[in-house]
């Protein structure tokens, strides 16, 4: 008996114009009526290729055609029909009946509406029209898990980088906490990686949030370096003028931080150790003592220098966290 051609024009499964059991006999009997009708239910399990817009993955609606037509025959030889429900200008248009019972639901997916539609279609390769009824299904991701395994734990992640400016730089740790933030969000991003399909011309929000997050981590942890660069500054230099207005003028009058206090200075006559001593204070105890006080005075004077600029120096460790 003769069996119509109709395929699955979207299949990617392999001899799919066979529709054969494991053993490879048909199993697709038809059954003939009394009245010459014929019954044809041939059971198929069906591999379809779908075009996916993953750009609010996973928060994503997607719309899949299935489109069913003879291979071989035009619309005057086989003619298909389909029950319709209403109507519209491109052609009927009918829903997919889904068996509640027997269809089970998906863990991931859930199938909003369905609708099919039958099409007249001349193509450039033959002659005349061809009939096929292409059905869409819309489906809408489950968010729950995707939302608690890969959406919440890289939030998380990013609102600790603000952690590393609160962070005070004499406990060390603030380098260690950004590579470790860095290091969970590129695993997050290859989590992501490994769940969606590769897009040639777009990349996801959650993908440009992952990359957003990875630079500004990056540039956080550049300005922890500097910061920690300035905070361990021992005081041997001070600061030029121009980087002193930037960071102990400017940057802490817009950020609205207190000025630096200053420190109570206790001023020695600038007096060097190749210097001459005084007349009348060549040798003796006299001149021994002066070159002590002089020792003495010198030392205190650099000491209250570096104590200065290593103020300094911490002060604009703290503009720069903030």
């Amino acid at each position: 008996m003769w069996k119509p051609d109709i395929l699955l024009y979207q299949s990617i499964k392999e001899q799919f114009d066979q529709k054969q059991d494991q053993e490879g006999s048909d199993y697709d009997n038809i059954v003939v009526h009394h009245s010459g009708n014929c019954t044809w239910l041939p059971p198929d399990k069906l591999k379809s290729s779908c075009s996916l817009d993953m750009k609010y993955f996973p928060y994503d609606t997607q719309v899949c055609e299935m489109k069913f037509g003879s291979w071989s025959y035009r619309k005057h030889l086989l003619r298909l029909n389909m029950e319709t429900t209403t109507s519209k200008h491109t052609g009927e248009v009918m829903a997919i009946h889904i068996d509640e019972n027997q269809f089970i639901n998906s863990t991931a997916w859930e199938i909003l509406k369905t609708e099919g539609t039958l099409n007249d279609t001349s193509y450039d390769c033959c002659e005349g029209i061809y009939q096929d009824i292409t059905y869409k299904i819309y489906l809408k991701r489950f968010t729950y898990f995707p939302s608690m395994t890969l959406v919440l734990p890289c939030i998380l992640c990013a609102l600790l980088i603000l952690c590393t400016f609160f962070l005070p730089a004499q406990s060390g740790e603030k380098i260690v906490l950004s590579i470790t933030i860095l290091l969970a969000m590129v695993f997050f991003m290859a989590q992501l990686s490994s769940k969606t399909p590769r897009m040639p011309n777009t990349l996801p929000v959650i993908g440009q949030f992952f990359v957003s997050s990875c630079c500004l981590i990056s540039i956080s942890m550049a300005f922890t370096v500097i910061s920690l660069k300035f905070y361990h500054n021992k005081g041997r230099r001070g600061m030029g003028r121009i980087f002193r207005f930037i960071f102990l003028q400017f940057l802490p009058a817009c950020y609205n931080m207190e000025p630096l206090p200053k420190a109570d200075e206790v001023v020695f006559p600038s007096v060097r150790d190749s210097d001459p001593l005084p007349i009348g204070m060549k040798n003796g105890p006299a001149a021994h003592l002066y070159r002590e006080i002089r020792f003495i005075a010198n030392k205190i004077r650099k000491r209250d220098m570096a104590l200065k600029y290593e103020s300094e120096w911490k002060y604009a460790s703290a503009v720069m966290d903030r």
